[in-house]
């Protein structure tokens, strides 16, 4: 309970540098857009799954090899989201940056939502982070 309360006390403004999912359900949350959700402040979004959420200011990957694995197909792969965003969170698109902004790649990714684009498991998250960012709700917006 004061974990919650101190959470909700701090603002939604703040900048974090460590990077961790605390909650092994991050996952599961970020599918379900909880990430996004204007329900629950920047704090504890990051206490529970700054990593899955994104909200860290450096991003690296753990593993240096992971141009080599993203080159085969890793990112987009079978391999878990928890497993992707902890091995090679830089590489394969799951980072945060704050620079990028909350934009949209391609200009018709409202048409696409409408046609259940953001939802689309036949499309990755990584893909669509990086066509339609706003659009499928994959960024911190303000």
């Amino acid at each position: 309970m004061l974990l919650w309360i101190a959470a909700v006390v701090v603002g939604a403004g703040a900048t974090f540098t460590n990077c961790y999912d605390y909650d092994p359900n991050c996952a599961l949350y970020l599918e379900n857009r909880w990430c996004s959700s204007p329900l629950w402040n920047a704090t504890m979004k990051y206490n529970y799954c700054g990593a899955s959420c994104r909200m860290c200011t450096s991003c690296v990957d753990a593993d240096p090899n992971c141009p080599i694995y993203a080159s085969n197909g890793y990112c987009d792969g079978p391999a878990t989201y928890a497993e992707k965003i902890s091995k090679c969170a830089k590489t394969c698109g799951y980072c945060y940056d704050p620079n990028n902004g909350c934009v949209d790649a391609d200009p018709n990714c409202p048409i696409y939502r409408g046609n259940g684009y953001c939802t689309d498991p036949q499309y990755s998250d990584a893909v669509r982070m990086q066509k339609c960012r706003k659009t499928c709700k994959y960024c911190q917006c303000g």
